[in-house]
């Protein structure tokens, strides 16, 4: 395995997870949005999911934008933190990996 493989799987993994993290949060949001109150059990997850039909309450609807947004955010941190990894001890995790 090459250094470039290692790290691409790794900020890819962790880029994914955040964005399936953001939407599947947002979507839970504005089914609450939909319906008018969070979730009490987590088999009604399913329903807020896909969840259609008017706006009951805005402020939900609020928390869903605002949970995406911040998922999309973290994203870049996370990225640059890798970036830095690379940059910084890339050469000895390079070879640890030769010695693999």
């Amino acid at each position: 395995m090459t250094l470039e493989a290692l790290f691409s799987g790794v900020m890819g993994t962790g880029a994914f997870l955040g964005a399936l993290m953001g939407v599947a949060g947002a979507r839970i949001f504005g089914g609450a949005a939909i319906v008018g109150r969070l979730p009490r059990r987590s088999s009604e997850l399913s329903r807020y999911f896909f969840a259609k039909g008017p706006i009951r309450a805005r402020h939900h609807q609020l928390f869903a934008f605002l949970w995406l947004l911040t998922c999309a955010l973290s994203v870049i941190p996370y990225l640059a933190l890798m970036a830095f990894i690379r940059a910084e001890w890339g050469g000895l995790i390079e070879e640890w990996l030769r010695a693999l």
